[in-house]
């Protein structure tokens, strides 16, 4: 198989595996095919790769991106066709200009990645395959060598970085004409409707959800609560998100002491995070009637928005359409979790007493904490949870408490959101990942309105401190069901520590280049040039391009002058060294010659090192060392010929 057709695979094959899990198996399925086509191929018949192979090739390629992506996920199909047409015309391409058209396709085919993920990490990735790419050009095109063409790949490409940072830094931003949909398969957020028996499985995902950035003069402490969606509806398995939901409501903010920044992950829902009831000044971000921050539309990139509390003015009480909404249940399931509510609201006298007996109930069944709970197969999940099981996730614990509160007339909801999160304490920020998704509920007492209770917190105390990856008695299970990552490995204190610095890497590019819209850029130049800043910045600009350019120049038209090979300045240095000057119209021969003349006793050392210069100088680069060798004994001996 030629070069470029490996590289260019292993190229797309990257691309596919990082993009999504559904893209990247189809991809890399039809990718397998065709190595395992061609290898059988090119070792039984001895020919190329045939025509028909790649017609097969394509219809079985086609027919997995259908099945496996489909067409309403338009971005990553579309995306997907791209790299299948990309490896078709590498393996089809039968002349020299066939090829180079598909080197020129990948330097659109791989940014295509941003599409997906925009994190340093991508951002590196990208670099380094266009700079491959421009490699392998210049290998097929000019037959440089693998590291001649590397070299000078990368040193032209790292030339184009200053010049990046210049316009990101003082080219004003534009809001765009149009704008490409996200990727409708996000690796982040919250089912909108959820079965609370099934929500462990998100601990199987150590994906980066959103960073909660606190003033560094804050001392805040946990536990955080991170509110995403209201559940008001159940049906003896699902609860389903509120109807109130997308409904806005104005609060007005408490005061700016209490703020802080969220920075969310793409994801293809608009539903955001945020501690307790807020209100944002972020143009893009409504607040709901809960208190909730949600986008006005769907964003495909990473996301910054200020968070501030509220003063909550609204009224403790609930209308009686709230109220029933509430206590809603299906009147067919989990009849002993309902007998048992029953008998605890005979036995007490308000809710406080009633949770408590909830409380003593479960600590003394003996009720544990689990990321790997059993599976139930029974229509009364509830009861067999309750009564059998007896070990569960916060889902079967707050939906549990949920429905028997439901049962006796008290009106409670569900809540799904984030618990805790990995505080980075050199940026006063907290990292809060999928694993860390959770569920508690909410429950109405009159005249106080909707509190909060989290039965996990009864089992697993330890839960409430930081992120679900410091939960010590969990470690092993959550580090079993995210595999071999990073974190995976965190046992390791070198890659733990590799981690953590990789996660504050990520922090800063996401912060300052991600999210470096028109309002900082505004405060930034303000920060540099005051109140002139717009007209300065102009200026600054265009002088900043003209001496990137002209040193850019100035570097290109320095390396395109060939150095000086080494044999040659030996020479030159000898003759200087015996004559004084040099003289560059004569050939090697004729500076040797006028050396024997000029000393007669050193002709044999001087016929030797012409031999030597020869064979180094067209070729035999392993007799560098004895050329050296000879130039200095010459040069000593000329030395001192000249004292005596």
């Amino acid at each position: 198989m030629k070069l470029n057709q490996i590289a260019c695979s292993l190229i797309y094959l990257l691309l596919a595996w990082i993009m999504s899990s559904d893209l990247g198996f189809a991809i890399v399925s039809y990718i397998t095919g065709l190595f395992i086509a061609y290898e059988l191929n090119r070792i039984i018949y001895k020919k190329a790769i045939t025509s028909s192979i790649i017609n097969g090739s394509a219809l079985a390629g086609i027919a997995l991106l259908m099945g496996f992506v489909g067409v309403k996920n338009s971005v990553a199909f579309f995306v997907a066709m791209m790299l299948l047409a990309s490896i078709l015309k590498i393996y089809q391409a039968k002349s020299d200009r066939q090829t180079m058209q598909v080197f020129v396709l990948n330097f659109f085919t791989i940014p295509c990645l941003f599409i997906f993920s925009q994190n340093f990490f991508s951002a590196l990735l990208v670099f380094i395959l266009i700079g491959f790419n421009l490699a392998l050009m210049l290998i097929y095109q000019y037959e440089f060598s693998p590291k001649e063409a590397a070299k000078n790949a990368f040193s032209k490409l790292a030339l184009t970085i200053p010049v990046s940072v210049m316009l990101v830094l003082f080219i004003p931003k534009l809001p765009a004409f149009w704008q490409l949909p996200g990727p409708n398969s996000a690796k982040t957020g919250l089912s909108e409707n959820v079965d609370p028996f099934e929500i462990s499985k998100l601990s199987e995902s150590n994906e980066l959800v959103f960073r909660a950035i606190f003033p560094k003069e804050r001392n805040v402490e946990g536990p955080f609560y991170w509110r995403a969606l209201i559940h008001d509806e159940f049906d003896g398995t699902r609860w389903n998100m509120s109807s109130l939901q997308s409904v806005s409501a104005n609060y007005q903010a408490s005061d700016n002491s209490n703020s802080y920044t969220i920075i969310a992950e793409p994801s293809h829902l608009k539903w955001l995070y945020a501690l307790e009831k807020m209100t944002t000044e972020q143009d893009l971000v409504a607040t709901n009637v809960f208190g909730l921050p949600y986008r006005k539309r769907p964003v495909s990139s990473a996301f910054e928005y200020k968070v501030y509390n509220v003063v909550d003015t609204q009224d403790s009480s609930i209308t009686r359409w709230q109220y029933r909404q509430n206590i809603q249940l299906p009147s067919d399931l989990n009849p002993q979790a309902r007998a048992l509510a029953e008998q605890f609201d005979k036995q007490s006298t308000d809710t406080a007493e009633f949770i408590a007996l909830l409380r003593n109930y479960i600590l003394a069944k003996g009720f544990t904490y689990t990321l790997n709970p059993p599976i139930s197969q029974s229509n009364n999940k509830i009861d067999e949870f309750l009564f059998n099981n007896k070990a569960g996730f916060c889902g079967h614990y707050a939906s549990t408490v949920a429905m028997m509160m439901r049962t006796i007339g008290i009106p409670a909801r569900l809540v799904s959101g984030y618990l805790g999160g990995e505080l980075n304490s050199e940026n006063n920020y907290y990292s809060v990942y999928q694993y860390d998704a959770h569920a508690w509920l909410e429950y109405y007492v009159p005249n106080q309105g909707w509190l909060e209770l989290d039965p996990t917190a009864w089992v697993s105390p330890e839960r409430l401190n930081g992120s679900l990856s410091q939960h010590s008695q969990l470690s092993e299970e959550l580090k079993s069901n995210i595999g071999m990552t990073l974190m995976g490995l965190s046992d390791v204190a070198l890659v733990n520590w590799l981690r953590l610095q990789l996660e504050s890497f990520d922090y800063q590019w996401t912060r300052w280049v991600l999210n470096f819209d028109d309002q900082k850029q505004s405060s930034f130049l303000k920060n540099i040039f005051g109140e002139k800043a717009k007209m300065l910045s102009g200026i600054a600009v265009i002088i900043g391009l003209c001496l990137l350019f002209s040193l850019i120049y100035w570097i290109l038209q320095r390396n395109s002058h060939q150095s000086t090979p080494l044999p040659v300045k030996l020479l030159r240095r000898l003759q200087v060294s015996a004559c004084g000057e040099f003289d560059n119209t004569k050939t090697p021969g004729q500076i040797i010659s006028a050396l024997q003349s000029k000393y007669p006793k050193l002709g044999v050392e001087l016929n030797n090192f012409l031999y030597e210069f020869e064979k180094v100088r067209y070729g035999n680069k392993s007799e560098l060392a004895e050329l050296k060798k000879q130039y200095l004994s010459l040069k000593k001996q000329f030395k001192n010929n000249k004292r005596d």
